[in-house]
């Protein structure tokens, strides 16, 4: 039988390269595709991320909304005044910043975080420990939007204190409800004597003569401070203003007059003529008192409910997170321009940063106690430690792709050296990291924080209680994370008011708004819109910083047979910002014939009829942002409609 023979033929080194070639290249490919598909998963997540949230902040407010601010605003990086003229979209660094400030403190989303008018009726009281056995009673609110821009009195960089303030007044100003008013402006003779005569007999009444900048008070016999809100015109600029008047003890048979004062532009004090009329706000102001400590109980004037201290210094002020009111102010009404009312709080105040995450949790509350602790899972992860190094992006002329190195001090100024605080809401104490085996132990990487069975707390002033089983209680969260995560909150304004016919768009100030009635077919001599042919049109103009904020508008108009025509509570959004623009509604209301057809008002009635009742704020915004890439944001916004109840 023959012998098959078969020969075998080997790869070739040429083949072979070629092989490897098309191997290299199909690898390289793939490592390519990776990492893209990486960023898209991170992105995803961020965004899921980002929606929790700001969903969780919405529902926040949801469940405070009797706590809901009057309005959250821009300061002047030099005056600290309110301003109006800025893009609340604008994410770039500031190009002005206070003498030895950060640049951060005003940039992005910094820019807007002056809180006006956060409100709340005077608590039921609560005995908070001090330690050493010391308990004593306060009414307790805790501030929603902590923690607050604070520093003491003696501080270096402690800012100066505007006319007719006293510390703590620069960083926590709290008043109530805003009082009635009379006119006395142009008045004389028995008509003056009438008006005086009403001031000194009616509690809470006050007078005010506008052209003279002059508020008149009945005689006291204790002294007092209101808080006054105004605008005033300088030259052909209209300013908003804020003052406290200390209106002394008197025995005076006449009303008191104190004179109003206003900054300039060149930021000095001088005499507020020419107060623009109906733009003030006059409310009596708490005083900040003692807060007592193991040794001293607080200096609570049992006859004085317009009192105040505040809460958990723990050795700086700077965290200042709630507020603690005398308790005899609970449940006393008091006289307002609306009637008698509980008395009611209004607190302004300035956020230290928006990139210090707050977020609520209840410790789970299991039937047996867990010596291993409770572990809480806050909504992200990476969060910054206290010491390490992270990119510095707050200097205009970093590198790009190159940022600087910074160390991270901590979650704030006030507790330096800690990356994440709790304020246990139950009884004000403080839960702190990296304080030993009893302090809240936590995993930085997957966002974990375990609270031990056991777990040391921090008092108001200095005093610490060990052992504590806190099941069941409700914690504010506070800390950062990477990628400079933030979640801002800003409002319309709670209830604008009707400018001067015709003013300058300039000089709308952060409560006003303008309005301009146009004939059918009529185009606007002040905004590109036209009224329809077959309508009347109301066209209402709004500071720029309102652009893309949403507002109810209610007003009675009356018709040729003189019958009122009601609008209540239309619900708009403005349009958001423009360079060239300001952001403006256009409101179609009546026929152009017919029985109902829109009486026009006489020259210099215009503010008649119609009546604009309420123009309010009802939006609330919420934007979460966040950085991929090292120089730019990535932005989310939520928005919901919400006013105070």
């Amino acid at each position: 039988m023959a012998t098959e023979k078969r020969t075998q033929r080997g790869m070739s080194l040429i083949e072979l390269l070629v092989v490897m070639v098309i191997l290299v290249i199909g690898i390289f490919s793939i490592t390519r595709i990776f990492p893209q598909g990486f960023r898209f998963l991170t992105h995803a997540r961020n965004v899921t991320l980002a929606g929790r949230l700001a969903q969780a902040e919405v529902e926040r407010w949801k469940a405070y909304e009797a706590n809901v601010p009057d309005g959250i605003e821009a300061a002047d990086a030099t005056t600290g005044l309110v301003v109006t003229d800025y893009n609340p979209n604008d994410m770039s660094n500031a190009a002005i910043i206070p003498a030895g400030g950060d640049p951060w403190d005003w940039s992005n989303v910094n820019r807007v975080r002056l809180i006006r008018g956060e409100t709340t009726r005077i608590p039921t009281a609560t005995m908070l420990p001090y330690g050493a056995g010391k308990a004593y009673a306060f009414s307790m609110y805790n501030l929603k939007f902590a923690p607050v821009v604070f520093l003491k009195a003696d501080d270096p960089g402690a800012r100066p204190l505007p006319p007719g303030y006293e510390w703590p007044d620069q960083y926590v100003l709290i008043y109530g409800d805003p009082l009635p008013r009379t006119d006395i402006s142009g008045l004389s003779g028995t008509d003056l004597e009438a008006e005086m005569e009403n001031i000194l007999n009616q509690r809470g009444l006050y007078g005010i003569d506008y052209t003279k900048a002059q508020v008149y008070f009945r005689p006291l016999r204790w002294t007092q401070k209101y808080k006054v809100d105004f605008a005033w015109w300088d030259g052909n600029v209209l300013r908003s203003q804020t003052q406290v008047l200390t209106v002394k003890d008197s025995d005076s048979a006449d009303p008191v007059m104190y004179q109003l004062q206003g900054t300039a532009a060149d930021g000095k004090t001088v005499s507020a003529a020419n107060v623009e009329p109906y733009s003030d706000r006059v409310a009596r102001k708490f005083d900040w008192v003692f807060p007592g400590d193991g040794t001293a109980p607080p200096s609570f004037d049992q006859r004085n409910p317009y009192q105040f201290t505040l809460m958990n210094q723990f050795n700086a002020l700077s965290f200042a997170p709630t507020i603690g009111f005398n308790p005899i102010g609970e449940g006393r009404n008091v006289r307002t321009n609306v009637g008698v009312r509980p008395l009611t709080a209004h607190i302004d105040y300035q956020v230290v940063d928006w990139h210090i995450i707050r977020e609520e949790r209840t410790v789970p509350n299991p039937a047996v106690s867990d010596p291993r602790g409770y572990a809480i899972h806050l909504t992200l992860p990476s969060l910054k430690v206290a010491q390490r190094r992270y990119p510095d992006l707050t200097g205009v002329n970093n590198p790009v792709g190159k940022p600087n190195m910074a160390v991270y001090t901590g979650v704030t100024g006030g507790v330096p050296g800690y990356s994440l605080v709790a304020l246990d809401m139950t009884d004000n104490t403080l839960l702190l990291d990296n304080s030993g085996p009893t302090g809240l132990q936590v995993d930085y990487t997957n966002g974990i924080v375990r609270v031990p069975a056991g777990v040391t707390k921090y008092t108001p002033f200095s005093g610490t209680l060990t052992g504590q089983d806190i099941r069941g209680h409700d914690l504010r969260f506070f800390y950062q994370a990477s990628g400079d995560w933030a979640v801002q909150v800003s409002k319309a304004w709670s209830n604008y008011q009707a400018a001067k016919t015709g003013i300058d768009f300039n000089n709308l100030q952060y409560n006003t708004f303008d309005a301009e009635i146009l004939k059918p077919g009529q185009a606007s001599a002040r905004q590109p819109v036209t009224a329809p042919n077959d309508q009347y049109m109301a066209v209402l103009t709004f500071p720029r910083s309102n652009s893309g904020l949403s507002v109810a508008v209610s007003f009675v108009w009356n018709d040729v047979n003189n019958v009122p025509h009601t609008v209540t509570g239309r619900q708009y959004q403005l349009p958001e910002f423009s360079n060239s623009a300001f952001p403006y509604l256009a409101i179609p209301f009546s026929a152009a014939t017919g029985p109902n057809q829109f009486a026009e008002p006489a020259a210099g009635d215009e503010w008649k009829n119609p009546n604009f009742t309420f123009v309010q704020g009802a939006s609330l915004k919420v934007r979460t942002v966040w950085r991929e890439d090292p120089h730019r944001w990535e932005v989310r916004d939520l928005e919901t409609f919400l006013t105070r109840k």
